[in-house]
């Protein structure tokens, strides 16, 4: 998200975590925060290109290198997260294909096509 304050994010996880508490005790909810994120692939950018990217946007270009490592640690973070769900959880349907809703299809991609 784009504000450096991730109390901005409060609305959201709520909006989330009732979500998740309608869908039912199988589901889980986890938080991974990115605050000051302004540009497109921004989390995935080096140190040097943080550094030119905040002084094109007039920000304190000491930053970049806390950034840099906050992305890391982030990009880590979610790396975990993804090897957590790929192992202990059986990917499920809530509906069988004839069922699925239109917008379904930009949302799941079935490489096997």
């Amino acid at each position: 998200m784009g504000s450096s304050d991730a109390y901005d994010t409060d609305p959201v996880i709520d909006l989330f975590k009732f979500v998740t508490f309608i869908l039912g005790p199988e589901n889980k909810f986890h938080i991974i925060k990115a605050t000051r994120l302004a540009v497109v692939k921004q989390v995935i950018k080096t140190e040097s290109e943080l550094q030119e990217l905040y002084q094109k946007n007039k920000l304190p270009v000491d930053l970049a290198r806390d950034s840099f490592l906050r992305n890391r640690k982030l990009l880590e973070e979610c790396q975990s997260l993804g090897s957590e769900f790929n192992s202990n959880i059986e990917p499920r349907l809530a509906y069988s294909d004839s069922q699925l809703p239109p917008f379904y299809d930009y949302l799941y991609v079935d490489e096997s096509r």
